[in-house]
């Protein structure tokens, strides 16, 4: 039954009636809505303050501000959103009940508050051995819940890594904020944003696409790995990898060679082009002493050529006779 309380505490009955997305405008309307909806649970419209107990052990207690049941009425996203918070206090009451016992503690009243502002607490009262009531405020069982669904993301997401690590090989997954840009010689380090994963989490096309990227990166590593073992002389390399929170993909990578074989032959080569360029040099000079010589020779070929004319000349007038006869 939907309850209403006041300043005093006083509890009385709400009038009941279907209500439908439509026709839900008051407070009152809200909680006849939700009691409706949720048959194992006691709803009241109530400030919640601690001391306050309502419903009973046998249903999910809930206190909503009338403040707040208003704005629900008023606003299906934000009834949808916290209907779903709603349904999720049955399972947790059942987790919490069932510790309290588990310790050999006998639960009193439990519920729990949604406040004016939408704030979520749970508070409840037990017993122990020596019979002195506990009460834990609405706080402190909020920080308890805070904490397990903290814990609970950190281990689904683990569960997460652990699938994605399985399903490669030569990979180095973890939760990371910025690509690695340091060379520290390592290779197959990725790292993905937390907001990715969270979202992959519950979002299959997404956790596809992770898995996705995952893979190309195992490809490319593969890729990259053979082709420097095939040419070798890789001393130093470096790759990093990183997924951000929108799915985009980032990479950093290095590489150090001191090719040896390469080295010598770049040194073999070196020294054949000396020895060449030395060979063209002694050519050269070879060539320069012999067209000199010959230039020389000719130069006094050419000195020589007029005396040699006028001997030749004197010859054929004493063949003739003339000579002689130019002397007489």
């Amino acid at each position: 039954m939907g309850m209403r309380i006041d300043s005093s505490y006083n509890n009385y009955p709400v009038n009941r009636s279907t209500q439908t997305d439509t026709t839900r405008k008051t407070a009152n309307d809200e909680l006849s809505y939700l009691q409706d909806k949720f048959k194992d649970y006691s709803f009241v419209a109530a400030n919640f303050r601690q001391g306050m107990r309502y419903g009973s052990n046998a249903t999910t207690n809930v206190a909503i501000s009338p403040q707040f049941l208003k704005k629900m009425a008023n606003d299906p996203k934000l009834a949808e959103e916290y209907e779903k918070e709603i349904a999720n206090m049955k399972s947790c009451d059942q987790w919490c009940r069932a510790n309290i016992q588990a310790r050999g503690d006998k639960l009193v009243a439990d519920g729990w508050a949604i406040d004016k502002d939408g704030g979520i607490s749970r508070w409840s009262i037990g017993t122990h051995d020596d019979r002195t009531a506990r009460v834990k405020s609405p706080t402190e069982y909020a920080n308890e819940l805070y904490e397990k669904k903290k814990a609970a993301k950190k281990n689904d997401t683990a569960e997460l890594l652990k699938s994605l690590q399985n399903s490669t090989k030569g990979l180095n997954i973890a939760v990371g904020s910025a690509l690695n840009m340091s060379k520290d010689n390592k290779t197959g380090s990725v790292a993905i944003n937390q907001k990715i994963l969270d979202k992959a989490m519950n979002d299959p096309e997404t956790a596809k696409k992770l898995s996705e990227l995952v893979t190309g990166i195992e490809k490319a590593e593969k890729t990259v790995a053979g082709y420097y073992n095939s040419i070798g002389g890789v001393t130093e390399r470096t790759s990093h990898w990183y997924i951000d929170e929108n799915g985009n993909l980032l990479s950093f990578g290095y590489t150090h060679r001191d090719d040896k074989l390469n080295k010598k032959l770049r040194e073999e080569a070196a020294n054949n082009s000396k020895e060449l360029i030395e060979r063209s040099r002694e050519k050269s000079r070879e060539r320069a002493k012999e067209l000199a010589e010959k230039l020389t020779e000719k130069d006094e070929t050419a000195k020589a050529k007029p005396h040699l004319e006028k001997f030749e000349d004197m010859r054929d007038k004493l063949a003739k006779g003339d000579f002689l006869n130019d002397r007489a």
